[in-house]
């Protein structure tokens, strides 16, 4: 497994995942949230392709097949181009209304049995207060893809649930959270392999006032060791 630590800039890329990789910090090591790079771009262009793939495929049926036709063409059309609209709004609305997650680790790698404490902060756009989580939670997840004849599935399992236990703080001018982490002495460390991985995740639920809800996802690396008792 690779891992990297890198020194003023952000680099979120290790093995298959791209949470890891942590950013040196005053306070410990500080990692992004998983998923939460700006995709505008490539929703832009998405957008685009199908608005012309399904402009030419309608025009092109309603001259082979006349105007019974195109009415089946527009309700199939109409009901894809709303759920296009609410999948590309909500992800705007949640880049719009929220700032970027950020979790700071005192140390980092932990090892099994390892404790650290860690801060959280995500608050609302042009706000330097984060709103209480619903839910905090230290998460064992596990996903496994298999095949079934030519197709490839995946299925994911939480296999222990920790929740945590918060108390604000201000860092860096941001009022968030603190919470001590405990990865338990009998867990497994993290495990990546091409079928099946194994992944200790932090999450927070967050919702705010005329904001949407959303959920701040951090993986947190757990090395193959048991931490050294005294």
């Amino acid at each position: 497994m690779e891992m990297r630590i890198t020194r003023g800039r952000k680099s979120r890329r290790v093995g298959h995942d791209d949470g890891y990789t942590p950013v040196a910090h005053p306070f410990g090591y500080e990692v992004g949230g998983v998923g939460e790079a700006w995709q505008g771009p490539l929703f832009l262009g998405m957008f685009g392709a199908f608005w012309v793939i399904g402009t030419v495929f309608a025009l092109v049926v309603v001259r082979r097949e006349g105007s019974g036709a195109f009415l089946i063409v527009a309700l199939v059309s109409g009901v894809t181009w709303l759920l296009l609209f609410w999948v590309v709004g909500r992800v705007v609305a949640v880049r719009w209304k929220w700032e970027s997650s950020r979790l700071i680790l005192e140390h980092w790698p932990l090892a099994i049995g390892d404790s650290t404490v860690v801060w959280f902060g995500r608050p609302l756009t042009k706000s330097k207060t984060t709103p209480r989580p619903n839910n905090a939670n230290l998460i064992l997840r596990e996903s496994a893809t298999y095949r079934v004849g030519t197709d490839t599935r995946t299925a994911t399992s939480d296999l222990r649930t920790i929740p945590l236990s918060l108390s604000e703080r201000t860092l860096d001018g941001i009022e968030g959270f603190e919470a001590q982490l405990t990865i338990p002495a009998d867990g497994p460390p993290t495990i990546q392999l091409d079928s099946n991985l194994v992944e200790w995740i932090v999450e927070f639920d967050l919702d705010g006032p005329k904001a949407p809800a959303t959920t701040s996802k951090f993986t947190v690396l757990v090395a193959p060791e048991v931490v050294a008792t005294p």
